[in-house]
């Protein structure tokens, strides 16, 4: 019964908060930010490819651009020089058939250009399509070359665009190769008006935000200038890097309902945990802790989670907690070390703590990065307990929790995803 009462309390709550006027002036600011955002003349260019290759590790920086390719070699190529530090072009080949697809960018009329590395020995035409519709036939020929294109109106507000070749049928290549793209580049042709998705999008966004602090117990008048603040952060993404920011906000917007929510259960677990040890801790110390967990976790899952974040071990961890599921609790991996510290057992721990949730996530890549931000932003949770039993204030304890926010060797650790290291710590502190 006082779990049902307490449902219908927090439900009362959320319905004040949503009548409050300060939530609705954040909104209407966000749209109109956003209507301002988009009217701004706007261009936008994607190394295909990435950057020159960083000489030391002799690797191509290709992250940010494949959230928005369908269809490319999934590894860039060199220009063919001898040595990597030597290259003077990065590239990816594009298959036969596809697909450049970048959420957001605006109902206008555009100016596109696309850089062609080489093309066939023979020239060829590939016909081009935007979104359903067919767009025109381009002649490619071998040599380098930058292509243009009028990009007329579409009301999605997205930009698909859709390139199908005859296949190049390279000696030994069972690669369905077209063509080699070196960049590509959009600029807006008069006026843009938000789509009404990413519109959506944003104001759930800075609601979302909002409806969030106001859980955690902060004033109304603060939250409005926090809300403020993001507005005017979200507006200068849309002007600077608009499709690194739409292609994250469904995303983001999730990961704020899961914070929400995370908060909403922390609380009572909080509470839990200091009677349990002997503490005495009001319910708005407690509530204070569960906020600085969700807010960490947060701040970690925004970064893991976005779409251009790259971690060198996620497939690792992933595998390995397939393995769990299929049975295999003892493997061993092969250790990072430069004089060869060759297999060591791999500690499973973590894939056990993960394997019950398996079913309640959508992939096992989310269920490993939520896991990890969690288990790590729950150090804020055991540090507070740890100093209220040692018999630190209040204050002290919860200001612990506030330093660990950015406890930076943890972010790095999660950053190159090292997450047995994050485990690690995480599976002794409440011990």
């Amino acid at each position: 019964m006082s779990h049902w009462r307490g449902f219908l309390t927090e439900l009362e709550s959320l319905r004040r908060r949503l009548h409050e006027p300060a939530l609705w002036l954040a909104l209407a600011l966000m749209a109109l930010g956003a209507l301002i955002a988009y009217g701004a003349s706007w261009s936008w260019a994607l190394d295909i490819g990435g950057h020159l290759p960083v000489p030391e590790r002799c690797a191509p920086t290709a992250v940010f651009d494949a959230p928005f390719l369908s269809g490319f070699n999934p590894d860039p190529e060199f220009n063919g020089s001898a040595s990597c530090a030597d290259a003077t072009l990065v590239y990816r080949w594009a298959y036969d058939d596809a697909t450049l697809a970048i959420p957001g960018i605006g109902r206008a009329s555009f100016s596109a250009s696309l850089r062609v590395a080489r093309g066939q020995s023979d020239p060829v035409v590939s016909h081009w399509q935007l979104g359903e519709r067919p767009l025109l036939a381009v002649p490619l020929r071998s040599e380098s070359r930058t292509y243009h294109a009028w990009l007329p109106p579409d009301d999605s507000g997205d930009l698909r665009l859709r390139m199908q070749t005859p296949r190049f049928d390279a000696p030994g290549d069972a690669r369905p190769l077209a063509f080699a793209v070196e960049s590509f580049g959009i600029a807006a042709v008069g006026r843009a008006w938000p789509p009404l998705s990413q519109l959506g999008w944003l104001v759930a966004i800075v609601g979302g935000a909002y409806l969030l602090v106001r859980r955690w117990g902060v004033p109304q008048r603060i939250a409005f200038v926090l809300g403020v603040t993001l507005v005017a952060i979200l507006v200068v993404l849309l002007v600077w890097q608009r499709p690194n920011l739409t292609i994250f906000t469904p995303r983001l917007t999730a990961l704020l309902i899961a914070a929400y929510g995370l908060t909403l259960a922390l609380g009572p677990i909080a509470r839990a945990l200091a009677r349990r040890i002997g503490v005495s801790a009001a319910g708005r110390e407690a509530r204070l802790v569960a906020a600085l967990v969700a807010l960490a976790w947060l701040i970690r899952a925004v970064g893991l989670f976005h779409p251009q974040t790259f971690m060198s071990d996620t497939g690792l961890n992933v595998n390995n907690l397939l393995g769990v599921i299929q049975g295999e609790v003892i493997f061993t991996e092969t250790l990072p070390a430069r004089a060869g510290g060759g297999d060591a057992p791999y500690p499973p721990a973590q894939y056990l703590l993960l394997l019950p949730f398996a079913p309640l996530l959508p992939t096992l890549r989310t269920l490993v990065i939520s896991g990890a931000a969690l288990a790590d932003s729950l150090a804020i949770l055991w540090l507070w307990l740890i100093l209220r039993r040692a018999g630190a204030d209040r204050v002290a304890s919860t200001f612990a929790g506030l330093l660990y926010l950015f406890a930076t060797p943890l972010l790095r650790s999660l950053n190159i995803g090292e997450m047995a290291n994050v485990w690690g710590q995480a599976l002794v502190l409440p011990w």
